[in-house]
C-alpha cells in the first residue's frame, strides 16, 4: 500500500474558466474527511476576476507528482503545493516538498523540513559554490526566491486578506507583474524584483 501523504494546495489565481479543468484534476485527491475537493472550494480573490483556493489533503507521492505536472500546463494558473514530512511503513522518512508555479518562472521543487523551510542540500551549495558568480542570486534561486517575490502578494489574498492589504503600491504586483519565462534552474529575476514583498511568511503561518 501506497503512504498517504497529507499537505495543502493553494491555486493562487487562475481565470474562471479554468474551474471545471482545474476541479476535476483534483479529484484525484482527497481531503482530509475522505470527500473529493468540490466547487464550493473556490472563491474570486477580486483581481481581474480571478478565483482562488485552499484545499487541504491526503494523497501518495506519486499522485501528487502527478498533480503538479498537470497543473503546470495550464495557461494564468498560480499554485503552490505543500506535501508534509511523514514516515512509511517500514518506518523510513519521506521527505517533505514545496512546490511553486507561476507562468512565467515555471515550476520551483525544493526539499522542505518539518517546519516548512526550504532545506538545500550540500551536493547542491557545492555546485554552486564551484560555478562561482552570482552566488547570491544562485542561493536565492535555490530557496525559492524569484517564486516567493511573485506569489507573496497572491498568498495573503488567498489567505483571505482584503486586497488592499497585500500590497505596499498604488501598482498591485498581480498574476501578470513578472516578465520572462524561466525556470527552476535559470530564473530570470529582473522581471521578479519588481513584486512587492511584505512578509515571506513560514509555510502555513499566513495560510
Amino acid at each position: 500500500m501506497r503512504t498517504q501523504l497529507s499537505g495543502v494546495l493553494w491555486i493562487h489565481s487562475m481565470p474562471g474558466p479554468l474551474q471545471p479543468h482545474i476541479t476535476w484534476a483534483l479529484a484525484r485527491l482527497s481531503m482530509p474527511d475522505g470527500t473529493k475537493p468540490g466547487r464550493d472550494i473556490w472563491r474570486a480573490t477580486d483581481q481581474d476576476a480571478t478565483l482562488c483556493a485552499e484545499v487541504p489533503f491526503t494523497a501518495s507521492a506519486d499522485t501528487i507528482a502527478t498533480l503538479v505536472d498537470n497543473l503546470a500546463r495550464w495557461p494564468r494558473l498560480y499554485f503552490e503545493l505543500a506535501q508534509d514530512p511523514a514516515v512509511d511503513d517500514d518506518g523510513y522518512a519521506i521527505d517533505g516538498m514545496r512546490y511553486c508555479h507561476t507562468p512565467q518562472l515555471g515550476t520551483f521543487a525544493g526539499q522542505t523540513d518539518a517546519a516548512g523551510n526550504i532545506v538545500v542540500n550540500e551536493d547542491a551549495l557545492r555546485s554552486i559554490m564551484a560555478r562561482g558568480g552570482d552566488i547570491a542570486g544562485a542561493l536565492d534561486a535555490a530557496i525559492g526566491g524569484p517564486w516567493d517575490r511573485v506569489l507573496e502578494p497572491m498568498r495573503m489574498m488567498t489567505a483571505g486578506y482584503a486586497p488592499e492589504d497585500c500590497f505596499t503600491t498604488s501598482t498591485p504586483a498581480g498574476p501578470d507583474s513578472a516578465s520572462g519565462n524561466s525556470t527552476a534552474g535559470n530564473a530570470d529575476l529582473g522581471g521578479v524584483e519588481a513584486a512587492n514583498v511584505l512578509q515571506l511568511y513560514p509555510r502555513r503561518a499566513a495560510m
